[in-house]
């Protein structure tokens, strides 16, 4: 096995925190019940129903995924849908943690987060990942209130919501644990939806998370912190691959390589009903971690290995990143077919459409 790196710890100022109300619960939402793979949409759909937008999931999904096989929109793809195809603004970070949401919630802004899903009860699916829009939270009970747009569409213990009360439902209650359990697995994203007009109130609400660099070096610490304390074999793969996401963040590409191979390192000890097996699905850090640092067949490989876990290879991702580690080595014919492959399956897809451009190639 290759040994654990060794990373530098670097502290953060410790701030006091701000006391808030015990409780806070934002209505106001239109809920929707998602189409298939379409939770992306659907919460940020559901999310700007609360400013008034009067869209729906199938106008930003007609934006967002322009392929309807296409099975992930990333958070930075739901927030530029907002900066450029609406009256508001949003921003992502990662790092967050149960008192930013709360203190964002205060300020009157709810908060969409990225977290594991395992519905083995509802349809046996296995680990995916899935957005959440959290409206709540009542720390007596240490619940949050989110909505579902998949719970509104397969709701549990044989709760039915009809249509005619999707403006008036309140919510599912999702504990204080679980929010920490799940909101691991993708480095505890969030994004924020705003009026323009209120961005100082969300970056002060922000704190120490104001900065994308920021937020990367708290989310580092984070992880870092969890590589030793944390003792379930699945939770310590999500720490490393966090170590890993969050220095990508910070563009220091050789460390968060290494960090991506101890966390493939872990992989194998999970119990295989357990895996996180659609990881590469949602998180794509370990491209752009090999690719600069030059390590291009492993692009390659873990880019095959990523479409061959999915029915229909339809993650523009892997075409692209493949295709840049195909031209690097030389390989210009692979690296268009890859290219224009990622455009079929996301018609549009800016970086491919940028790259076909540099190499004088049609899409």
């Amino acid at each position: 096995l290759t040994p654990e790196p060794t990373f530098t710890l670097i502290p953060t100022p410790t701030l006091t925190p701000i006391v808030l109300p015990a409780s806070v619960l934002l209505k106001g939402i239109s809920c929707e019940r998602q189409f298939m793979n379409n939770c992306g949409p659907a919460t940020l759909s559901m999310n700007l129903s609360y400013y008034d937008w009067g869209k729906d999931q199938i106008a930003a999904g007609a934006v967002l995924r322009p392929n309807d096989v296409d099975v992930n929109t990333m958070p930075y793809e739901l927030v530029d849908f907002v900066n450029e195809h609406t009256a508001w603004r949003a921003l992502w970070r990662n790092g967050g943690d149960l008192q930013t949401i709360r203190t964002l919630l205060n300020a009157g802004f709810p908060v969409m987060i990225e977290k594991s899903f395992e519905p083995f009860t509802l349809r046996n699916e296995g680990w995916m990942g899935h957005y959440n829009l959290v409206v709540g939270y009542d720390d007596e009970r240490e619940i949050l209130t989110v909505h579902d747009s998949y719970l509104m569409s397969y709701p549990p213990w044989g709760l039915e919501i009809p249509p005619e009360q999707y403006n008036t439902f309140i919510g599912f209650d999702f504990s204080y644990k679980q929010l920490e359990q799940d909101w691991r697995a993708f480095n505890f994203v969030f994004i924020v939806v705003y009026p323009p007009e209120r961005e100082n109130d969300v970056l002060a609400a922000l704190g120490p998370l104001t900065t994308e660099e920021e937020a990367n070096q708290i989310a580092y610490d984070r992880a870092i912190e969890e590589t030793t304390s944390l003792t379930d074999v699945r939770d310590k793969f999500f720490a490393w691959f966090n170590v890993g996401t969050s220095l990508v963040g910070l563009q220091n590409y050789t460390d968060a390589a290494t960090a991506y191979d101890t966390a493939f390192t872990i992989y194998p000890d999970i119990e295989a009903k357990y895996r996180p097996y659609r990881m590469l699905w949602y998180e794509i850090g370990p491209y752009p971690a090999y690719y600069y640092s030059e390590r291009y067949q492993d692009v390659i490989t873990l880019a095959n290995q990523t479409l061959g876990y999915i029915a229909q290879p339809v993650l523009e991702e892997s075409y692209y990143w493949r295709a840049l580690s195909y031209y690097a080595l030389g390989d210009t014919t692979r690296a268009v077919a890859d290219l224009r492959s990622s455009l079929f399956y996301h018609p549009g897809y800016a970086p491919s459409v940028a790259m076909l451009e540099k190499l004088n190639k049609t899409p």
